[in-house]
This record gives C-alpha cells, sequence and structure tokens, in this order.
C-alpha cells in the first residue's frame, strides 16, 4: 500500500493534500502581511493629517509640557507667529527637512491648543523677494545648511499687539529647547503690558562683564545674566547697608566676598518685610583665578579679581543654617574625570538622583556641573520650613580648600587615598521659607558704631581745686564725695547694662511682617560660562547641563511666571553614569587595607634608612662599616619592593575598574540584540511548532 501511494504521488500533475494545505496557509500569510502593512500605512497617514503622535523617550520630551499648555490656554489676546523657513530640496539636507517639518507639527500642535487664540503662518522668504525683506525686518537671519553648505532662513517671529519677539536662527539652538523658546517668547509679549517683574543683584563680581583697558579684551558678561536681563527687569546693585528698594520682587545676592554688616542689616530688613531672597555663596569660586584682569610685570600690583570665599555670617546664624567657607564638599558618587584622566571628587557630576523630584525648580533636572562647592547644614527654627533641592550622596566628606583645587593632582590622590565619607547627605541647594528672626536685635549695625564712637565726656575737677562740700578739705566731705562718685558709678554701670540688653528702637524689624522666601546655593562657579555652557557650530553658547535652568527655575518661583519652569527643565536630558563612580569606589575600598599597610611599612622603611645613615660618628659621615653599607643595602632593597607593590595594587585597581567599564560596553553592544534575536528564534520557533501541530 505504501508503494502504490507512493507511485501515485510522484505521478506528474499530481498535488498532495499537505503540499495544497502548504500552498494555501504561505498565500494566507502573505495576505496577512499585505493587510497589516497596508493598515499601517493608513494609520501613519491619518495619524500625521490629525497630528498625532506617540512620545515613547523616558522623560517625554517630544510631548508638550503642562507648563505650555497654561501658557497657551491663558491667552485672551491673539498672538501671531511667523515661521520662515526656506522651502527646497535643493536648499536642505533630509535631517533639516525632516526638523523644519517637526517645527511645523509643534506649531499646529500650540495653534490647537490654543483654541483660536493663536495664528500660525508658514512663509517662504525666497532671495530678493518682499518675504525676504519682512524676515530681515522682523529679525531673522541666514543659517548655514549643514547638509548643502547653501544659506537658508528657519525662524520664528512671535507678536502680540505691538510687542514682538524673534527666534533668529532655530539650529542654533538644541530641538529640545525650541519648546521652552517659543513658550517664553509668547508668555513675554502676552504679558507685557504688565510690565516685567523688577529683581535687582547685588555682587561685586562682574556678571555684566567691562572694560579691561586699552587693547585689552575685557570680560564677557554672564549668560545666567544676560537672560535675566531679557526675561526680567534686572537691576545690578552695590553691596552696601543701603536698604532694598519696596518693589524688588526677587533680590540675588552673588559670591558677596566683600559683604559688610550694613548690607548683611539691608538684607535683613527686606527679608522681614516678605522679600525673597537668593544667596549664592562659595568657599572655594574656582573661576575667580580667571576673572583677575592682565597684570603688568613691571608693575606689581595686587589682584582686582574677586576673593575665593564667600559668607554672610550673622544672616545664616540667624537662619539656622550652618556652612563653613574654607570646606568644600568632596563626593566619590558624584566625581568627575577630570585631566589626565583623574577622578576628582571635589568636581561634581549630579545626575537626578541628587534632585528632589517633587519640586517644580527641580522635578525635570538631570545633571548639574559644580567645581568645589560648599555644603549647607540646618538646625530646626520655629516657623521656619526646610526644603532641600539638591544634595550629595553618602559617600561625602568636607575637606579644606588647598586639598580640593582640582590642579593639584598630589592632593587630589591624598584625597582620595584618605577619603572617609560621612554616611549622611549634605545639601548644596536649600529653600527655606517662613517666619524669619531678625539677625540684629539690637538694630541697625551704622548707628552702634555712630554711638559707639560718641561717647560722652566726663569732666574732672582741675588740680587745685576742691570737689563741692570739701572747700575746707574736711575728712568728712573727702568721704562723702567717695561715697557719692562711687554711687554714681553703681548707677552708670547699671544703665550700660539695661542698655545694652534693650534693643535700641530705631524702627528697624525684629521680626517678620510677612512670610519670607531664602533660596541658598552653595556654589558660584556653577553657572560661570565655561562651566555651564558650550559653544556650538555657530560659535553660540548652549546649554551642556541643568545649571542655568537650575538658577533660572528657582528666580521664577520667587519673581516670575512658575508655568516656564518646567518646561525649562526638560531643556536638557544628559544621563549621567553614576553607576561606575559607585563601582570604582568599593573597588578601592577593597584594596584600601592593603594599600594602607604596604604605605606604612614603607614609610617604617624610609625612617629606619634614614636612621642608619644618620647613626655615623662626627667626622665620618662619608665611612661606613660593612654591617651598616648591608642594612642601608637590605632596607633600600625593602623600600622599592614597597613602592612596587604599590604600583600593582594601583595597577590592578585601575585594571578592574577598565574590565567593568568594557563589560557594560559590550553589555550595551551586544547583550540586547543577542535578547532580541533570542525573543526572535523563540517566536519562530513556536509558530512553526502551532503550525505543524495544526497539519
Amino acid at each position: 500500500m505504501s508503494e502504490k501511494s507512493q507511485s501515485f504521488n510522484t505521478l506528474p500533475g499530481y498535488a498532495s493534500k499537505e503540499a495544497v494545505h502548504h500552498t494555501h496557509r504561505s498565500s494566507y500569510l502573505l495576505v496577512s502581511i499585505l493587510v497589516v502593512a497596508a493598515i499601517l500605512v493608513v494609520l501613519n497617514f491619518i495619524a500625521g493629517r490629525l497630528n498625532l503622535r506617540a512620545d515613547l523617550t523616558e522623560n517625554n520630551i517630544f510631548t508638550l509640557s503642562q507648563g505650555t499648555r497654561n501658557i497657551l490656554k491663558s491667552l485672551d489676546t491673539p498672538v501671531t507667529i511667523r515661521y520662515y523657513v526656506t522651502d527646497g530640496m535643493d536648499m536642505m539636507g533630509p535631517a533639516e527637512r525632516s526638523y523644519a517639518e517637526r517645527v511645523y507639527d509643534l506649531l499646529k500642535e500650540y495653534k490647537k491648543i490654543a483654541g483660536g487664540m493663536l495664528k500660525v503662518e508658514k512663509l517662504n522668504p525666497e532671495p530678493n523677494t518682499d518675504l525676504e525683506d519682512a524676515a530681515i525686518a522682523h529679525g531673522l537671519r541666514k543659517g548655514l545648511s549643514m547638509d548643502r553648505r547653501d544659506e537658508l532662513y528657519m525662524g520664528i517671529h512671535v507678536q502680540c499687539l505691538d510687542q514682538s519677539e524673534v527666534l533668529p536662527f532655530l539650529p542654533a539652538r538644541p530641538e529640545t529647547m525650541l519648546e521652552y523658546d517659543l513658550s517664553r517668547a509668547i508668555s513675554n509679549v502676552h504679558s507685557s503690558e504688565h510690565g516685567k517683574p523688577k529683581i535687582r543683584m547685588m555682587t561685586s563680581v562682574q556678571v555684566a562683564g567691562g572694560f579691561a583697558g586699552p587693547g585689552q579684551q575685557g570680560p564677557e558678561p554672564w549668560m545666567a545674566f544676560l537672560q535675566l536681563k531679557r526675561d526680567y527687569n534686572l537691576e545690578m546693585i552695590p553691596v552696601s547697608g543701603d536698604p532694598i528698594a519696596e518693589d524688588t520682587a526677587a533680590l540675588i545676592v552673588l559670591h558677596p566676598y566683600d559683604l559688610t554688616d550694613e548690607a548683611q542689616f539691608a538684607i535683613d530688613q527686606y527679608l522681614l518685610k516678605g522679600g525673597k531672597v537668593m544667596m549664592l555663596l562659595d568657599p572655594m569660586f574656582f573661576a575667580a583665578r580667571f576673572m583677575s584682569p592682565p597684570q603688568n610685570p613691571m608693575m606689581p600690583q595686587p589682584s582686582m579679581g574677586p576673593e575665593p570665599s564667600s559668607n554672610a555670617e550673622k544672616l545664616l546664624d540667624a537662619w539656622g543654617v550652618k556652612y563653613t567657607d574654607n570646606q568644600v564638599l568632596a563626593d566619590t558618587t558624584y566625581q568627575t574625570q577630570i585631566q589626565n584622566g583623574i577622578l576628582s571628587p571635589t568636581v561634581l557630576s549630579l545626575s537626578a538622583d541628587a534632585f528632589d523630584s517633587k519640586d517644580p525648580v527641580t522635578a525635570n533636572l538631570t545633571y548639574m556641573f559644580c567645581v568645589a562647592p560648599g555644603a549647607f547644614q540646618y538646625d530646626e527654627m520655629p516657623g521656619m520650613t526646610k526644603e532641600v533641592l539638591v544634595s550629595s550622596s553618602t559617600q561625602n566628606q568636607l575637606v579644606s580648600t588647598f586639598e580640593a583645587d582640582p590642579t593639584q593632582q598630589m592632593a587630589l590622590q591624598e584625597l582620595r587615598k584618605n577619603f572617609k565619607p560621612s554616611g549622611e547627605k549634605k545639601a548644596l541647594v536649600m529653600r527655606l521659607s517662613g517666619k524669619f528672626a531678625t539677625a540684629f536685635p539690637k538694630g541697625d549695625p551704622a548707628n552702634q558704631k555712630d554711638e559707639g564712637e560718641d561717647e560722652s565726656l566726663e569732666i574732672e575737677p582741675q588740680a587745685g581745686l576742691s570737689a563741692p562740700g570739701d572747700a575746707e578739705g574736711d575728712g568728712d566731705g573727702e568721704e562723702e564725695s567717695a561715697k557719692a562718685k562711687a554711687g554714681d558709678e553703681e548707677l552708670a554701670a547699671e544703665a550700660d547694662e539695661e542698655k545694652e540688653a534693650a534693643p535700641a528702637d530705631d524702627g528697624s524689624l525684629k521680626e517678620s511682617e510677612k512670610e519670607g522666601v531664602v533660596f541658598l546655593i552653595s556654589d558660584v562657579d556653577f553657572i560661570f560660562n565655561e562651566f555651564a555652557l558650550e559653544r556650538n557650530f555657530l560659535g553660540e553658547y548652549v546649554a551642556r547641563n541643568s545649571n542655568l535652568s537650575l538658577l533660572l527655575n528657582a528666580v521664577d518661583q520667587l519673581a516670575g511666571p512658575t508655568d516656564l519652569l518646567e518646561i525649562r527643565s526638560r531643556a536638557t536630558n544628559q544621563r549621567l553614569f553614576t553607576r561606575l563612580n559607585e563601582i570604582e569606589a568599593k573597588g578601592r575600598a577593597r584594596f584600601q587595607d592593603e594599600l594602607a599597610e604596604v604605605e606604612k611599612a614603607q614609610q617604617e622603611a624610609n625612617e629606619k634608612l634614614t636612621e642608619l645613615q644618620g647613626d655615623k660618628p662626627e667626622g665620618q659621615e662619608m665611612i661606613l662599616s660593612p654591617e651598616q653599607e648591608e642594612a642601608i643595602k637590605e632596607f633600600r632593597q625593602k623600600v622599592k619592593d614597597f613602592s612596587d607593590r604599590q604600583r600593582d595594587i594601583e595597577k590592578a585597581m585601575t585594571r578592574e575598574f577598565n574590565a567593568l567599564q568594557s563589560l557594560i560596553k559590550v553589555s550595551n553592544t551586544f547583550i540586547m540584540p543577542l535578547i532580541v534575536i533570542l525573543v526572535g528564534v523563540f517566536v519562530g520557533v513556536s509558530l512553526h511548532r502551532r503550525s505543524a501541530a495544526g497539519r
């Protein structure tokens, strides 16, 4: 029977049931694939027409923030957006055309949310046309296509009534900044009729730039200053005891290395009236060494740059804050690799774990870079609330400013070698709010100085004259006079004590009239241009971290529109590999005991060697006995062996760390693709088995 069946199967034109079933199954599979592909194409077309998108990024960087939605829904006066973009295949590369389309999609989404209060115009400013003249008149400028190397326009003009702002060339800024720039421009032109809030900055640091002298380039302004000036009515005030104006929405005190008691009193009184203060202190303002004007070698003169450390002792004491202006925070979890591959625990790259994820100021920040910051500790004060916004890890230690200097490699090596973590987090940025007590219970310190200088004059009897009651020089008169004098001195002493105990009634506030707010930041370098920004291909500054976002968010919370907080924070989304720092710290801890033992033995051998070389009779320093020569030779060999062992331990630590780095790279490169392949094979085998079972 099997032979007959086999013969029928081999006849020409005969198709077995299995073959027919297989053909039908293949056709069905092909049709299914084509149908699914067609459905995907149709869905993609519909989604494109309706401007529907799915944002699968970790931080939803392509989804409009709630702050933008609030700004758009609050519009009660029409706003017009003119999007000038050169439209031509021969002018842009594929990436630039894609970016230009994404910008237009974003504008359409803005328009949809604004509910009729936003008008969007897409314009093509071709050369030598009225549209090009309009683009130039509106402040746009040509940029260079990176693919075609042709000049093109891609900018936005925002207008509300007679107020306008411009984003001159969009590719000059990171795409993640687009939402913030656009929302800020809309907010500014819409709310300009109410006037920008007035903030004041008290500092002696040249943040606004300056003139260095004939033939010399002056310091450029800090971008932090320029951005604050753009968004606020910013006024610079000197460090002095002059009262802070009542119309000050927020006071920024930046690196007050020359802060006097009178200036602290002015800040104190402003805060007690319900003022809002941001104070940036630094135990080691590293950028100060770059800010001194060039010195004439033929005419020595003292440096004119700012001092490296700043403090506000009396105010901090009154607020319950402990801060030391000669100690720097070192942290091995957030340490940063600097020159020559050295890891510096005093140059910190703070990841998202360091930020308070629930506070609007820091909720969306991901990366803060600090050079030799300080740290705050806080004692609970009645009526006041403390919130830590940025903190160190538990692997931290306060060290002296000399040990913290990132340019001193030997000091950094010693610091890392002898590092002893505190086990408790410390605050780099904190906010205090509530009812503050005055730091000057005796009143204005300027008045106290004047009173100290204006001492009352006492008239003493001249020689040869008698005091009253002693005209005739009798003894009773002298005794009474002495008693009277003693009584007067006692009364005067009591009066002085009462005067010191009672606060001076100079009209100054002794407690808060309204609740105030204080932001404390333990670093100034973090907003210095070189540490917060980098230049793009057009030579313009762009953010390299969340530093400026932190500062501007805090100022916005104190004085400005809070809707911009969330938008700005999304501009920088960098992920730091702090896990590598933790692995390196644990590896070093495992070798630390052995390394310390070797170093101790090496030191003892050195001391013994010095002792043997110095243990010779006077006049015979150059003559050694055979025993001394042998002993010296032996200890020199021990010193060399210990040095070799120390180097071996350091090399082993480095090899282990590098091996872990390589393992992580290999894992990221190959393991995920391998997992995808294995899943695909598993699914394929499962489908094949199901098909076989259904035959």
